[in-house]
């Protein structure tokens, strides 16, 4: 089920010893990782932070700390970290995890994941997202189960205004993009300055639409030549009438 994770309750009841910034990243590698209905994730430090609000400089330590405690099981890999739940939730047999026990190459999840990645070329939308962010900070694969965690109307709404989330990142340099996961995770598209330049935009184009319906239909209800011709020539018999009427009355 998508927006939902599956957490142990002795991890949410208990605190394990835990303190609440290493708490905060136990939650964040479930999300990622069973919430994803997926055994690993990978998440570089600076991606964890964003989702976490964690100092980047923190991040080690706490990672170094679950891993000690058996909460998780962390691997580098191309500049991130791959990271592995060790404690899953009950009932986890009911969900079809890729574990490299069972698929030692990781055929089926590979298998699946090239399958999304030839459906999404497919879809107008995600090519439109991909095409127009930040090649820096799109993180390939992240981005491809967080588009699908999100509504289609918000699809929408994220391709639409993407030229002013633009707008408003060049007002710091750009120095603040997030990765394009975050963007659709955590809902940064839904940022005042960029959602409403946005919602103007659309009231702008609706106003315009129906200013064109209305003359349209205004010129398609118009009288035609022969019948205002008609017309007036029933006004002037109309006033003939009158004056041969009152020049009567006269007499």
């Amino acid at each position: 089920m998508w927006n939902y994770t599956r957490i142990p309750n002795n991890i949410l009841r208990n605190s394990n010893g835990l303190s609440h910034a290493e708490f905060r990243f136990l939650c964040c590698i479930y999300s990622m990782t069973i919430g994803f209905q997926r055994n690993t994730c990978r998440l570089n430090n600076a991606q964890i932070s964003e989702m976490t609000s964690l100092s980047v400089s923190k991040v080690k330590k706490y990672r170094q700390k679950l891993e000690s405690e058996g909460f998780i099981q962390c691997n580098k890999d191309k500049g991130s970290y791959k990271y592995q739940i060790k404690t899953l939730p009950s009932g986890t047999d009911k969900i079809t995890l890729r574990d490299k026990a069972i698929n030692p190459k990781d055929t089926v999840y590979q298998g699946a994941k090239e399958t999304i990645k030839e459906n999404l070329k497919k879809d107008d939308l995600f090519c439109e997202f991909k095409k127009n962010y930040p090649a820096n900070k799109y993180d390939d694969d992240a981005v491809l189960d967080a588009w699908q965690s999100i509504t289609e109307e918000e699809q929408q709404l994220i391709v639409g205004s993407m030229g002013y989330a633009k707008e408003y990142w060049q007002l710091s340099d750009n120095k603040f993009i997030p990765y394009a996961s975050n963007y659709l995770l955590k809902g940064y598209f839904r940022k005042e300055e960029i959602i409403l330049p946005y919602k103007r935009e659309l009231s702008i184009q609706k106003e315009e639409k129906m200013k064109k319906e209305y003359y349209l239909q205004a010129e398609a209800d118009a009288a035609s030549e022969d019948e205002v011709m008609e017309f007036i020539s029933a006004i002037k018999q109309n006033l003939n009438k009158r004056k041969q009427q009152k020049n009567h009355d006269l007499k």
